[in-house]
């Protein structure tokens, strides 16, 4: 391959791949590497070690990265452990990152965790209900310049109650709802904004999954394309099919593509978007069949 056919593939992976959108090539995935969460309280500290359970069960379920295997990040840990110098452990841990072969440091700190109580009545029954309020924040650190790629704190709860007339002692109760910080429906809402800022940082590849609806003439109507809520694509917005295709002539490779088709973003659904198909649709649906390399550009 040629100098000038090498920079174009490269230049258009990188474009494509700043899109959120597979070339159906071998893409490439950032390594992750997740170092020991903290707690700004030391009596919360098992606490740091739960959320960082959830995070790694999260990690391991993004196809779009590749999670370091947690032996390889032992000896970072430990230092962090033995050191509480913030500006010493970036460093650390940006030098050991490059070391285990991580792109990107995940770390956590949880913070301002607090009980409440409060007693409400209805119909003559007192309950006796505990809150449990705390915070976290995650962080993204780029190995190769030290530099924060992404930060947000979040703001979780969890709830313990009672009735207010002796079966629930407020030691117990505040202890109760403690432990359930970041376990059952505390969890799970946890899991929910993980998943949801992770899908941000690392936007999953966009996906043509099939054909919805038909006219009455058997045209393609919809299609159903995955991906498109985490990639800044709006309702509304046109999006070009593309058909890629390297020819391979001479020894030389080039690469040819030629929009197939012109879809709009009519729903969101999750991680899955429903799209009109505005022209093309017998040709997007032969192409899909053939199992063609297709690719979506935003349109704007």
């Amino acid at each position: 391959m040629n100098k000038r056919i090498t920079v174009f593939l490269a230049c258009a992976l990188f474009f494509f791949n700043s899109l959120g959108i597979s070339l159906g090539v071998n893409e490439s995935k950032p390594n992750v590497g997740i170092v020991s969460f903290t707690c700004v309280q030391p009596e919360f500290k098992s606490k740091a070690a739960e959320l960082q359970d959830i995070v790694v069960e999260v990690c391991n379920s993004k196809s779009q990265l590749t999670l370091l295997d947690r032996t390889k990040i032992i000896e970072v840990n430990q230092e962090i452990a033995r050191t509480k110098d913030e500006n010493y452990i970036n460093g650390y841990v940006v030098e050991q990152g490059r070391a285990i072969g991580a792109q990107i440091i995940l770390t956590g700190v949880v913070s301002n965790i607090g009980v409440e109580s409060s007693i409400s009545s209805f119909g003559g029954v007192s309950t006796l209900t505990f809150t449990v309020r705390a915070s976290f924040s995650l962080q993204l650190i780029d190995v190769e310049t030290g530099i924060t790629k992404g930060q947000k704190t979040f703001n979780v709860q969890a709830k313990k109650s009672g009735l207010a007339t002796g079966d629930v002692s407020s030691t117990s109760s505040s202890d109760e709802a403690l432990n359930k910080l970041f376990r059952s429906s505390s969890k799970q809402d946890v899991i929910k904004l993980v998943d949801e800022w992770l899908n941000m940082a690392f936007p999953p590849a966009l996906k043509l999954i099939r054909i919805e609806d038909r006219k009455k003439d058997s045209i393609p109507e919809t299609v159903l394309v995955k991906g498109i809520t985490y990639s800044n694509i709006n309702i509304g917005e046109m999006i070009s099919v593309v058909e890629i295709e390297v020819i391979n002539e001479g020894g030389e490779k080039s690469v040819f593509q030629k929009e197939i088709a012109l879809i709009k973003v009519i729903e969101h659904n999750g991680d899955l978007s429903t799209c009109k198909i505005s022209r093309g649709g017998k040709v997007l649906e032969s192409k899909m069949k053939d199992g063609k390399n297709l690719i979506l550009l935003l349109k704007r």
